[in-house]
């Protein structure tokens, strides 16, 4: 019976897959060419999950008369709690030779480790985060977001690009260990099946152990991390970062350096391993996870002092995590310079750092001379963006030091495309040795406007994009003077779309303090009035005092009167 049923499935997946190839198919008024387009066509209400009976009355209807295949094939799809098919069981209940591939992914040597990363990325992403311009909540939309070249498949640069993006820390040991096991064809890059699968938790797991497992191993691991962390606070004694560590409590106030009020897994992990505590990499996504209740990919206060204090309040842990804050917030304020100031020392800081970069000193094994060769000796993982930590360790080996509020602004203001991330073209406008002259400018607009852009779009452009697409190319040919031009013609539409962002923003902070102001102006009007019902209610107290003290004064008179009568 278990023969003929994976026969019938088969034939199904073979027949479907014949029609996909053939051409594509037309399903609810989309042609569609493979099965993730498939999947999205039948999805018409856009939920992002189907049922089964859903699948099939969509698939029957494509008349390949095969109704007793198909009913067995869209049985057999894996669904969630939901009792619905999402797009990855979809995909894979489409490609049986992915899908047993998928079925060696439990049995990798390092499958606790890798299965904490996935779950870790498919956290961050149901949170929603812009990528290029793009929502993406899904694997599916992470994928495009990270195809940025439209080859269809990602590289180990791309996909460590998208973890930075992701705030995700990943060694990289770990990231190529994800990497060749979800590259099943071995072509050294990762297709949009291979990455939906590699990026499915339920790929990580063991079918015949099924959740049971999975909490059971969660739960082995959390306990093995808690352990090692009470035992090394119970011991007492110990400093952490000139603060001294006696439980839960003074452990994530000293971790949190910054006072955010959250932890991420790369300060919790730098913070026990200063501790002693030496947990793997794996092990700190597994607690996070386990403790982040409101799924913001950090650890608050009241989440880790739970786990070590069950017994604790937390409303009360709350309520003191708000006042610490409040008082750091309110130091910091005192402590830091005016905006102008700040502006000020940024100014400097560049200028240092644009001498620094041409003074041909070897950086990282690497001689710098110039913005690029910097960028290049940062960016080790060659992802083509750095994150905050690789800069921040750049400007320490260049000898420059500054304090996190300076990094913070200076990062904000080399990061043009607001992503989070600091690419070339920033490093490269930020530290501009010396402005071009008015000749360089004219002749960098007149070759922009040879390659095909109009006069607006020219002068639109600024003469340092200009500069850094125009120079150091090779566009003799015309392919290549295409896209040049397409890319002038995107940083274009970039800069208009941060241009309307910014005054949609100044708009909205225009109705805010409107509000504000009106929110002031009648709670003034509401004040007055209580003041002036106040005034009105003394002056009628007086004159009640004042009319009780003529009357007694008029009883005792005429007692007085008939007293001397008598």
């Amino acid at each position: 019976m278990s023969t003929q049923r994976n026969t019938g499935t088969e034939s199904a997946v073979e027949a479907l897959r014949s029609v996909l190839s053939s051409g594509g198919v037309t399903v609810n008024g989309q042609v569609v060419q493979d099965e993730e387009g498939l999947y999205y066509a039948i999805d018409s209400d856009g939920r992002g999950m189907l049922e089964r009976e859903q699948i099939l009355t969509s698939l029957m209807q494509l008349g390949l008369g095969l109704d007793d295949e198909l009913t067995q094939f869209v049985s057999s799809m894996e669904v969630n709690a939901d009792q619905c098919v999402e797009v990855a069981a979809f995909v894979r209940a489409m490609n049986p030779a992915t899908r047993r591939a998928a079925s060696l992914l439990f049995q990798h040597p390092r499958k606790d480790e890798l299965r904490a990363v996935v779950v870790a990325v498919n956290d961050k992403l149901k949170q929603g985060i812009t990528i290029s311009g793009s929502k993406v909540r899904d694997v599916n939309g992470f994928f495009k977001a990270l195809d940025t070249d439209s080859t269809r498949s990602l590289t180990k640069a791309e996909i460590s690009k998208g973890f930075k993006r992701l705030k995700i820390s990943i060694s990289e040991k770990l990231l190529e260990d994800l990497v060749n096991a979800g590259d099943v064809d071995r072509s050294r890059r990762i297709e949009m099946k291979e990455f939906v699968r590699l990026l499915d938790p339920a790929s990580w797991t063991d079918p015949d152990g099924g959740a049971e497992e999975e909490r059971a191993q969660s739960e082995k691991v959390l306990k093995e991390v808690t352990g090692k962390i009470k035992f090394t606070l119970k011991a007492g004694g110990r400093t952490l970062y000139g603060k001294r560590v006696t439980d839960a409590r003074t452990f994530y106030e000293a971790v949190d350096r910054d006072g955010s009020g959250a932890l991420e897994k790369d300060e919790l992990f730098q913070g026990l391993q200063r501790l002693g505590v030496t947990v793997p990499e794996y092990q700190i996504v597994v607690l996070i996870n386990a403790l982040d209740g409101n799924k913001s990919g950090l650890i608050e206060l009241p989440e880790l002092v739970l786990l070590f204090e069950p017994t604790a309040d937390p409303e009360q842990l709350k309520e003191e995590e708000a006042q610490r804050l409040s008082r750091l917030q309110a130091e910091r304020q005192a402590s830091l310079p005016s905006e102008d100031e700040i502006q000020a020392q940024i100014a400097d800081v560049v200028a240092q750092i644009t001498v620094q970069m041409h003074t041909e000193q070897t950086l990282f094994g690497q001689t710098i001379q110039d913005a690029k060769s910097f960028f290049n000796a940062l960016d080790h993982d060659r992802t083509g963006a750095l994150d905050r930590g690789e800069l921040k360790q750049g400007l320490k080996r260049l000898g420059i030091a500054m304090p996190s509020y300076l990094l913070d602004a200076l990062l904000v203001k080399m990061d043009t495309n607001q992503n989070g991330l600091i690419e070339m073209k920033e490093v490269q406008r930020t530290f501009r040795p010396e402005p071009l002259d008015e000749s360089k400018v004219k002749e960098l607009r007149r070759r922009s406007i040879e390659l095909g852009l109009t006069l607006r779009e020219a002068n639109a452009v600024s003469p340092e994009e200009l500069q850094e697409l125009l120079e150091g190319e090779d566009i003799a040919s015309p392919a290549s003077a295409d896209a040049i031009a397409a890319q002038l013609k995107r940083e274009l539409l970039e800069k208009e779309r941060l241009l309307e962002e910014a005054r949609k923003e100044i708009e909205r902070e225009k109705a805010q303090r409107a509000a504000e102001a009106a929110e002031r102006q009648a709670a003034k009007v509401v004040e007055e009035a209580k003041a002036k019902d106040a005034m009105a209610e003394e002056r009628k107290a007086e004159d009640l005092e004042r009319a009780a003290m003529w009357r007694e004064e008029q009883a005792l008179l005429r007692e007085k009167r008939l007293q001397e009568r008598r």
